[in-house]
């Protein structure tokens, strides 16, 4: 298991609960509740990766609020094990026909209960990975398909008028439908570079050497004002921010989160972009921009592979951030975002 899991504990008897909590938390991260209303309140906040429940409770049972879960998305899909003092085989074949995935009787044998908490965690993780697998399958299959079919329908187009013997064209429009082609042909290797970045962001060993972030991002910002010398964009970048990781693929973080800076805020007169680092527990590294920012309520599709936001249509194949992330998660890192619409977007992230 490859992440430290979160599980929610819930038992009306105090000492019971305080037990169970103790013997898990040094291997887990450990939510307690007293009721099913709390249980039900803390698992809709906190999404815990497995609940382990008591079965009988005053107000509502355990069995009722395996029900309520079980109905509910994204709910649905924590496992759920019964913990209960009712050691009966109706008590045990009733919990699992409301959803429960296993029933243990008191007194407890931790180490019984540890072994199949991590079996039932390990079934959880590889569905989970299963289940987004699927999902950028599906999106890859539909932002190919669409990305790539695009241009060449272009080139086909312009092609065949370049080819026809009926139509009459001058140098100019020769010249035109040539740079047509070209372009499109440009758009085609760019969705190929990111596809396989996408793909080498998780594979390949990665490499812990001192990189320094501030004259990473100073070469992708003097590339951005050579490409396009009519923007007025200040960059305003702290000095020697060191870090320890692969410089290839951080220099593919910082290209990224630099690119989408510079892309989004396109609109302004007077663009700034910022990089920078807050010092506390953690080193947190960021990248601001004064762009048109985003809706926070989206902001769970920012690092979904092939996904976009809003509907106004924007350059890109969305998977600049879901790269970023596979390298982050790969150094052991985070990475999040704060926007407010209007007020430009701020992407902050860690590596260790």
């Amino acid at each position: 298991m490859s992440k430290q899991f979160k599980i929610l504990v819930v038992d009306d008897e105090p000492i019971d609960l305080q037990i169970i909590t103790s013997a898990l938390k040094d291997e887990y991260d450990v939510l307690s509740a007293q009721s099913g209303k709390e249980a039900i309140e803390l698992a809709k906040k906190h999404l815990p990766d497995l609940i382990i429940l008591d079965v009988m409770m005053p107000g509502m049972s355990g069995y009722d609020v395996c029900k309520i879960l079980k109905n509910e998305v994204p709910l649905a899909e924590i496992p759920i094990v019964f913990v209960t003092a009712f050691n009966t085989k109706e008590g045990e074949l009733r919990g699992l026909k409301v959803g429960g995935v296993d029933y243990i009787t008191k007194p407890i044998n931790f180490e019984l209960l540890k072994i199949r908490i991590k079996n039932q965690l390990v079934m959880k993780e590889q569905l989970d990975l299963i289940t987004r697998q699927k999902m950028e399958l599906n999106a890859f299959n539909s932002t190919v398909s669409h990305d790539l079919k695009q241009p060449l329908h272009i080139i086909n187009l312009y092609c065949q008028a370049l080819l026809s013997k009926d139509m009459i064209l001058s140098s100019v429009e020769m010249a035109e439908y040539t740079q047509e082609i070209y372009d499109s042909t440009l758009k085609m290797a760019d969705l190929i570079s990111a596809l396989l970045n996408f793909s080498a962001a998780s594979q390949g060993q990665v490499r812990q050497l001192e990189t320094d972030l501030s004259q990473i991002v100073k070469m992708f910002a003097t590339e951005h004002r050579i490409l396009n010398p009519n923007r007025r964009v200040n960059f305003e970048i702290t000095e020697n921010i060191l870090a320890t990781g692969d410089p290839a693929l951080l220099s593919l973080v910082l290209q990224n989160l630099i690119g989408n800076a510079w892309k989004f805020s396109a609109d302004n007169k007077n663009t700034l972009i910022e990089f920078g680092l807050r010092e506390g527990t953690k080193r947190v590294y960021f990248v601001r921009d004064n762009g048109p920012g985003f809706d926070l309520d989206e902001a769970h599709k920012l690092f979904i592979p092939f996904e976009r936001l809003g509907e106004k249509k924007t350059e890109g194949h969305g998977i600049g951030l879901a790269t970023v992330k596979r390298i982050i998660l790969r150094h052991g890192g985070e990475i999040w975002a704060e926007s407010d619409v209007g007020q430009g977007a701020t992407f902050f992230f860690t590596l260790e």
